[in-house]
């Protein structure tokens, strides 16, 4: 995903400086470099989220972690038992 958002980052920016000296008019660069910067807060929202869930699903595999080590030492007693 950084890989893609640098090169994304590279293009966008050398596709605005190509506008730019096409057009010289700065109403419709101003116009393409918003439209530019809502895609990296896009960009941006994901990578957070991404981070997010991949401390959800961190957590979730410790906690199954835990639950299965501690069926497992039941089981075992139970076994021990019998």
């Amino acid at each position: 995903m950084i890989k893609t958002y640098k090169t994304d980052l590279c293009t966008v920016s050398e596709d605005m400086m190509k506008f730019m000296a096409e057009n010289q008019s700065f109403s419709d660069f101003k116009s393409y470099v918003d439209k530019a910067t809502e895609k990296y807060k896009e960009y941006d929202n994901l990578k957070t989220q991404e981070h997010d869930l991949n401390n959800e699903i961190k957590k979730i595999s410790e906690e199954l972690k835990k639950k299965q080590d501690s069926f497992a030492k039941e089981a075992q007693e139970s076994s021990d038992d019998i």
